[in-house]
This record gives C-alpha cells, structure tokens and sequence, in this order.
C-alpha cells in the first residue's frame, strides 16, 4: 500500500519501484517564487508503479508556500509543505516532510491542460550525498546528474458547486 510519507517524500516515490533523493535542508531556505494558482486544488493521481489512486490537495498556507495534503485509501491524510525556486530554466518543488530525518525532497511537476498535472520526483542516484550547502544542492541540480522519474500523473476534481 502507498504510504503518503513516501509519496512526497518519494513528493509530495512508489516504494518497491522509485528512489527519491532526500535532503537535510532545502535549496533554498525561504521561497524566491510566488505560488502557481493552476496547481491549488485537488488532484486525483495514479502512480506509475501501483493502479491505487491516491488524493493530493494543494492549497494556499502563504503567498509563496503550498500546504499539501495526502490521502491513500484506508490511511489518515498527511501534511506536506512545498515552495518553488528556480533552478535553470526549471521550477523545483522544495517538498518538506515534518516527519522524516531528511526531510526535504524535490519535485518537478508538468501542467498538460487545466485538469491534467504529471509529478516527478528527483531520484537517488545521480547526486552524491556528501552535499552538505543548499549552493551545493543547487550546483548539482543544474547539472546534468539531476534526474526525475516520473511518480504520477493526475486529474483534477471538479470543485463542488456553492449551494443555491
């Protein structure tokens, strides 16, 4: 079964098929970016690895901070923080998982159309773990090392109409 922290910390990795890249610290320590609106609302996502559907909120917690919310079928929800920066020409979630030791992964996210989102997370092995500065971390992801695999893909829920 899907467990959330390994979602987002994997995100916001399917277990037995994905490895994702955890961090002690963030690329940076506060957000540079201002929140994509497209992505506040609640998606449906399946992994590529497993065909249980999973339910990802993103809302708004600041100007510039994403509250995430996980939900895997017969789990309590789980809470995630994520902000964006800028690496290269590519947006990077900075995802942070108040549970975890290392509690920082990265994701890169792909908007096909308003109802339709594609989560990648950035995976283990191609970054050495003797990065120990957020320059460092940032270094590394614009360099060629840098991979993401794919973790879903997602379709938006239509929000429920406000009553008559």
């Amino acid at each position: 079964m899907l467990r959330a922290s390994r979602l987002m910390a994997l995100m916001l990795l399917v277990v037995a098929h994905l490895d994702c890249y955890q961090s002690s610290f963030p690329m940076e320590a506060t957000p540079s970016l201002p929140i994509d609106p497209a992505l506040l609302r609640t998606w449906r996502c399946l992994p590529v690895h497993d065909d249980s559907a999973v339910m990802i909120t993103v809302s708004r917690a600041s100007a510039s901070v994403y509250a995430v919310e996980f939900e895997a079928p017969g789990d309590p929800p789980e809470q995630y923080e994520a902000y964006a920066t800028q690496v290269g020409k590519a947006t990077v979630l900075n995802v942070r998982d108040p549970r975890a030791a290392k509690p920082w992964t990265f994701a890169k996210y792909e908007l096909r159309g308003p109802n339709s989102l594609t989560i990648s997370l950035l995976a283990e092995g191609g970054l050495p773990e003797t990065l120990t500065t957020p320059a460092a971390l940032r270094q590394a992801l614009e360099g060629p090392a840098a991979t993401y695999e794919t973790l879903c893909h997602c379709r938006s829920i239509p929000r429920p109409s406000a009553p008559r």
